[in-house]
């Protein structure tokens, strides 16, 4: 299995829901629509991503950035900030990649992604733009152009670390020539403001054609297209002469180019990465023409907005047949062991009745103690059958983040398996708010382990006037 599911896309883009699957493409009402275990990419309808330094360290730059975008009136308390990167900037202050999304929004997003019972993983569409600048450009000045409908998403980066990013938007498919010029001009004014020269430019993008349309042989960087340089040949002018390709039917369209990045990367006299791109054809008609799902390939599942529980299960599914392959060694081992054992036993029962039917014609001798080799074996085929059944490590973890209540911080985790494989497992953590919210939080977590089998053997906690820290010791028999 690959290390994404490239052919189970759903993308949520510029207000429309398409799933990807293989070479075909299908509008969906709903996400529950498509195929269970999928990725599901969504835009927040249209949240667009920013980047800000704050005075905090990077551990707490969430929270700050939280509150200054409350404090302003930019979002409501509820409200999602969604981090993308961070990095220290100073010994107290720390610049961030984010977006802010509406609380509504994000729990809807993360209920439609779910209403299928599948193994789902969603991901910010924000987030490809840091996965195309670390996958492309590692350890260069770059600019990452995103490209879909009338927008243009515009990261400028360095050694992998975000600068500056943000969202163009032509009001009218007449404008997308002066689009195309715009950002050009953007990125001569972030050469200027910051002193760095763009080295190369990364493009990806989105576009749908029309039932009878199609993409000319120019557009779109051409279909599975591999150049990589920004040095072409042809007949063009000028930026904004070539950004789209107008597909004429009964309606007119816009299906976006590669073309203008060319041209551009061309007059800048830097190179230019276009990631190839794939033609999805709807079964309506027409076709998406997209390089998203290249892009999506770089995601590290950590990346994911879903629930610690949906990641852990996801990964388990991914593990299911090592699982398994190593379920059947296991049996195989322990049914050869029993087996051995069972032939041992034999040869020693043999061995005491020779004994016995000597000792009635002779002076009658004790009868010899089993080897303790032979209770070895006893004890390690008993402890083999009590591993077989042990909580799994992952199983423990999934189990903590079921009891998980905000605003608890798991500070660390550990599992010691002792005598028949029976975990004793130790959590650590705080709850920063006052000691009545803290305190009634912290019974909830303890009552919630309690009901799914675990015990507590030690708890230790230490109240202060807005935290409480506590120290658990729990265990948990075999199922």
């Amino acid at each position: 299995m690959k290390k994404t599911r490239r052919d189970r896309l759903v993308v949520q883009l510029d207000g429309a829901t398409h799933q990807l699957d293989r070479r075909r493409a299908q509008r969906l009402r709903e996400p529950a629509e498509g195929t269970a275990d999928k990725w599901y990419l969504t835009d927040f309808g249209g949240a667009e991503a920013r980047i800000l330094q704050v005075e905090a360290p990077p551990r707490y730059a969430h929270f700050v950035i939280r509150r200054r975008l409350n404090e302003t009136g930019e979002m409501e308390t509820s409200d999602q900030v969604v981090m993308h990167c961070r990095r220290k900037r100073g010994p107290t202050s720390t610049e961030a990649m984010f977006t802010p999304v509406p609380m509504d929004t994000y729990q809807e997003v993360l209920s439609a992604a779910d209403e299928d019972n599948g193994q789902n993983l969603v991901f910010p569409l924000n987030e490809l733009l840091v996965a195309a600048l670390r996958r492309y450009a590692p350890s260069e000045v770059a600019a990452v152009v995103f490209q879909h409908d009338r927008h243009v998403d515009l990261l400028v980066g360095r050694n992998g670390q975000p600068l500056r990013v943000t969202r163009l938007s032509a009001y009218s498919t007449e404008a997308l020539d002066a689009l195309a010029q715009s950002v050009r001009t953007e990125l001569e004014n972030i050469e200027n403001e910051s002193r760095l020269h763009i080295q190369r430019i990364i493009h990806f993008g989105w576009a749908e054609a029309g039932a009878r349309g199609g993409l000319s042989a120019g557009g779109f960087g051409g279909e599975e297209s591999g150049d990589t340089t920004g040095t072409e040949t042809g007949t063009h002018t000028g930026v904004g002469q070539s950004f789209g390709v107008r597909v004429a039917d009964h309606q007119l369209e816009n299906v976006l180019g590669s073309e203008w990045v060319r041209v551009l990367a061309r007059d800048l006299d830097i190179a230019c990465h276009v990631v190839p791109p794939r033609r999805y054809e709807m079964d309506g008609g027409g076709s998406i023409v997209t390089s998203l799902p290249a892009v999506a390939e770089q995601l590290q599942l950590s990346r994911s907005i879903s629930p610690s529980a949906h990641l852990w299960a996801y990964r388990a599914q991914r593990a299911a047949p090592w699982t398994a392959a190593a379920s059947w060694l296991g049996v195989a081992l322990l049914f050869s062991a029993t087996v051995w054992l069972g032939t041992q036993s034999a040869q020693l029962h043999a061995e005491l009745d020779r004994v016995a039917v000597e000792g009635s014609t002779e002076e009658r001798q004790s009868i010899p103690r089993p080897p303790d080799e032979h209770e070895t074996i006893i004890d390690f085929v008993s402890d083999l059958a009590a591993v077989s059944t042990a909580p799994a490590i992952h199983d423990v973890l999934a189990d903590i983040s079921y009891a998980h209540r905000d605003p608890i911080e798991i500070a660390s985790v550990a599992a010691d398996y002792g005598e028949r494989a029976t975990p004793t497992v130790r959590v650590r953590g705080r709850i920063d708010t006052t000691f009545d919210i803290a305190s009634e939080r912290h019974r909830q977590f303890v009552s919630a382990l309690e009901t799914i089998g675990y015990r507590v053997v030690a708890s230790e906690f230490d109240t202060e006037v807005d935290k409480l820290t506590f120290a658990l010791d729990l265990t948990r028999g075999q199922e």
